[in-house]
């Protein structure tokens, strides 16, 4: 009898299961979802002072809320201690406000901890 590995996502933990062949075949799925660059600094921080946090995602929510897992690359620092870098010139600081974290909650649906 072969045996094969199927992955599944349960509660944001990953799970392999091994399965007899001969138990038939029953395929889990984990759907990853993959977000580009996130930026929540410069004009979207200033819109989000009034803005609810579900605001920079607009209609993608469903989406993002369906998937297993989801990677993004944030684009800004989310803080709202220390002082922009200063040893060199720079034309932008990207930066977003600590309470925006709830931005990228609104998109887990799990709050951070």
């Amino acid at each position: 009898m072969s045996e094969t590995i199927g992955d599944d996502c349960r509660n944001g933990v990953l799970h392999q299961q091994a399965r007899s062949a001969s138990q038939g075949s029953q395929e889990k799925h984990c759907q990853l979802l993959l977000v580009g660059d996130c930026m929540l600094g410069r004009l979207v921080n200033e819109v989000l002072e009034s803005a609810p946090p579900e605001y920079p995602w607009g209609d993608t929510l469903p989406i993002l809320h369906a998937a297993d897992w989801r990677l993004s690359n944030l684009e800004c620092v989310i803080s709202d201690r220390g002082t922009p870098w200063s040893a060199s010139p720079k034309t932008f600081h990207f930066r977003s406000g600590a309470k925006n974290i709830a931005v990228l909650e609104a998109a887990c649906r799990t709050p951070f901890q």
